[in-house]
């Protein structure tokens, strides 16, 4: 038998692993810190649980601290209860401002204990953390390490202390360089420095980064890349979803809505002056940067839009006036679906999402649809996931990208429904795997809802060549270049 046969038997399986979920949960256990640098999907969470569970049956670990953005604390407790139900657990997941309590349990247990990386930035969550740890034996797990990539971030160095606390460390992300290499600076360094060996980000830009732009500041090229990666790649496991499980392929749909007349007159007046005007509920806007604008418009198409508040200062959401296209489109589109299709609508608006959940539970009843977003409290988010995967009568899971498209399995709906995108190629990537991963038996369709207005083609064209829009618009007018692409296909957008 293999030293490799040997390792995998003494991992106490629950399910059944792909071949990349042996090979790479092999390669975590033989060192102190390791990188699952998997696609969403791929089943790192799978990994990190039965890594745990070997480290504790080893005596290694009595303590798993997983430090994960605010919006998916609460799927730790649920894929604890499911892959590690073999051996004594208890998961406390942290609220704000909140101690974690020693469990009174009477047996050896390994204890999960769950904080959003977001708490890190203030408050005493990082002080109580730390004092927890104190003279347990410790393993550090920080999910969509991504998070974490600016070195000089009050999150990411409080992250980092309390990962160098523990004597072993797990990074998992799917997107691990969203910007460019140096993004592996500070996550590695989170995981050990002797890594890359570098443990200044001074340094490390000196040695990785070509600079340039104005005053020298701006990472224009990047230099020593194959001895970067010679450093790394021991450390860290690299899976495309397609090459480790047998998933149905994508499938993509663009439906094309009009604009409706007083959407067409409002875009227009914000083109052409810079500014919005509507008499009728006393509203103004004024506009000076292409990003703004860009959003102004994807909201007037959505079908609202926050005016400047004349007497409180701020924003005031007000509604458009007259038909919204864009929402009867999609409603037109969910109707002529089989008799009890799931879906994922995704709204980067709270108005949308409002309006989409209101429509969705006047049409098709209250307990037809969820919602996960930033007006949910943890415990209905929790509830909102277990019911559009396990309830029958829950066709519709209404969501934003930043809160709800990371981390969560929705594997029970096909169809993703995408009212209005961010300008984040991140999120557009994590979104589309929430439902795209292991466990999913049919094609995934997702289907744009694009109005007519050239806008809102870019914010597509951009995510669909995954960059972010900022990055698209500021390369377009550095090259002095038209944004939209003039083509017959454009009949009809303004």
């Amino acid at each position: 038998m293999s030293a490799y046969e040997n390792l995998l038997m003494q991992v106490p399986w629950v399910g059944t692993p792909g071949n990349h979920q042996k090979r790479g949960i092999a390669k975590a256990l033989e060192l102190n810190e390791f990188a699952f640098f998997w696609e969403p999907g791929a089943g790192k969470t799978y990994a990190t649980i039965h890594v745990a569970k070997t480290r504790f049956i080893w005596n290694e670990i009595d303590l798993v601290v997983i430090i994960c953005p605010n919006s998916i604390k609460q799927v730790w407790d649920r894929e604890v209860k499911q892959w590690a139900s073999d051996i004594p657990t208890h998961v406390q997941t942290l609220s704000a401002g909140m101690s974690p309590a020693k469990p009174r349990v009477t047996v050896r247990t390994l204890e999960f204990l769950v904080l959003a990386v977001e708490s890190l930035s203030q408050g005493k969550t990082y002080e109580k953390v730390l004092a927890y740890m104190q003279g347990r034996k410790a393993m550090v797990v920080e999910d969509e390490s991504s998070r974490i990539k600016n070195p000089s971030s009050i999150r990411t160095k409080k992250a980092t202390n309390l990962a160098w606390t523990g004597q072993y460390r797990l990074i998992l992300t799917g997107t691990p360089v969203t910007q460019g290499p140096h993004d592996l600076f500070a996550q590695f360094r989170f995981l050990n420095p002797n890594i890359i060996g570098i443990t200044k980000w001074a340094q490390f830009r000196a040695r990785y980064c070509i600079m340039g732009g104005f005053e020298n500041k701006k990472i224009v090229k990047y230099q020593n890349l194959e001895e970067l990666t010679g450093r790394i790649n021991k450390y860290a496991d690299l899976v495309a979803l397609k090459d480790c499980a047998d998933i149905p392929e994508k499938i993509y749909q663009v439906i094309n809505v009009p604009l409706s007349p007083e959407q067409r007159k409002a875009i227009r007046q914000l083109k052409d002056e810079g500014m919005l005007v509507m008499p009728e509920q006393e509203a103004e806007l004024y506009v000076e940067m292409a990003l703004e604008r860009m959003t102004r418009i994807q909201q007037i198409v959505g079908g609202s839009l926050p005016m400047i508040d004349q007497e409180n200062g701020g924003y005031r959401t007000v509604t458009m006036p007259g038909d919204n296209p864009k929402m009867d489109a999609m409603f037109e589109y969910i109707e002529d679906l089989p008799h009890g299709t799931k879906c994922l609508v995704w709204a980067r608006f709270e108005p949308e999402r409002e309006r989409i959940f209101q429509r969705l539970a006047d049409e098709y009843g209250v307990s037809s649809v969820v919602r996960y977003d930033g007006s949910v409290n943890d415990s209905d988010r929790r509830i909102a996931v277990d019911r559009i995967q396990d309830d029958p009568t829950c066709r519709f899971f209404v969501g934003n990208q930043t809160v709800a498209g990371i981390g969560l399995t929705l594997t029970a709906a096909k169809y993703a429904l995408n009212f209005s995108n961010t300008f984040s190629s991140e999120d557009r990537i994590q979104m589309e795997n929430r439902n795209h991963r292991t466990g999913q038996t049919d094609h995934c369709i997702y289907v744009d809802f694009e109005a007519m207005v050239k806008e809102d083609r870019m914010i597509r064209r951009a995510l669909t060549l995954k960059k972010d829009l900022a990055e698209l618009v500021k390369d377009s007018l550095a090259q002095k270049a038209k944004l939209f692409d003039s083509n017959p296909d454009m009949d009809g957008y303004i």
